[in-house]
């Protein structure tokens, strides 16, 4: 018997740079933008959704300046 269910994924872009930002002012904005683009996919009855890996702030990887950063 087929199951049917809707599922979505979540990518997004940081807006905020680390240079004007301090790393807990970017965490709590993406936070806060990932609870907007969570509650439009429930608002379109989505199931099942996946987040990106570090979705609350810079991928740090791509700036040495935020290496250190845990």
């Amino acid at each position: 018997m087929a199951v049917s269910f809707a599922a979505g994924l979540i990518q997004a872009q940081c807006e905020w740079s680390p240079e004007k930002f301090s790393l807990a002012e970017i965490k709590k904005k993406m936070i806060a933008k990932h609870e907007r683009l969570i509650a439009d996919a429930a608002k379109k009855k989505v199931q099942i959704l996946g987040l990106q890996e570090l979705f609350y702030g810079p991928y740090f990887c791509a700036n040495s300046k935020l290496a250190g950063m845990n």
